[in-house]
């Protein structure tokens, strides 16, 4: 048995996936991104609860190994910040990802007619969150970098999932910028379907 033959895989012609297989692989993955994202943004909301009210001693191991103790003794008031934006941030990617689940569910998107104004209202909706995430993004890394200057030990922005400012605010521009093309194709299908 030759095992370069039996370890070679043949070429996939990804023209060759039909729309409807690719609408499902993209479904299951939203999914599984959509619960990974809730889990995280209620394990951030629980333990942010648990410290607060139950045991300050959470601190020590808030998520995933993550010492936030430092912060919690310095200031509750910035520990509330930072610990809110991380599950302001995890709920608006939820959102997100619940958008594009729904519209996989509700058979929104389709490609036999791509321009039309539930897309443009998905776009914008997703393009405004994005900007969100963008700014808090931006705020919560703007805090950090003022309290490590203060001498504290936290971690860094993208342990604390408050990272990705450029990036966020970047899509969310770039989807701004394709509403503006999705209107007006729009505008040029309605032309079309008069015509016909």
């Amino acid at each position: 048995m030759n095992i370069n033959k039996w370890l070679s895989f043949e070429k996939i012609s990804f023209m060759s996936i039909s729309a409807e297989t690719m609408y499902k692989v993209l479904q299951v993955f939203a999914w599984l991104i959509f619960v990974g994202l809730c889990i995280q943004a209620g394990g951030f909301l629980f333990n942010l609860v648990y410290v607060l009210f139950i045991n300050a001693g959470g601190a020590a191991n808030f998520w995933e190994g993550m010492d936030l103790s430092m912060l919690y003794d310095y200031e509750k008031g910035y520990f509330v910040v930072i610990t809110g934006l991380m599950v302001l941030m995890a709920v608006l990617k939820a959102i997100i990802f619940f958008q594009i689940i729904n519209g996989f569910m509700k058979k929104k998107f389709t490609l036999d007619r791509p321009f039309t104004g539930v897309m443009v209202e998905f776009i914008s909706t997703t393009a405004f969150l994005s900007l969100a995430i963008g700014i808090l993004a931006r705020i919560g890394g703007k805090i950090v970098t003022h309290l490590q200057k203060q001498g504290l030990t936290l971690p860094d922005s993208k342990q604390l999932t408050i990272d990705g400012a450029d990036v966020w605010i970047f899509m969310g521009v770039l989807l701004w910028l394709s509403v503006k093309i999705f209107r007006k194709g729009m505008e040029l299908q309605a032309e079309n379907d008069l015509i016909v």
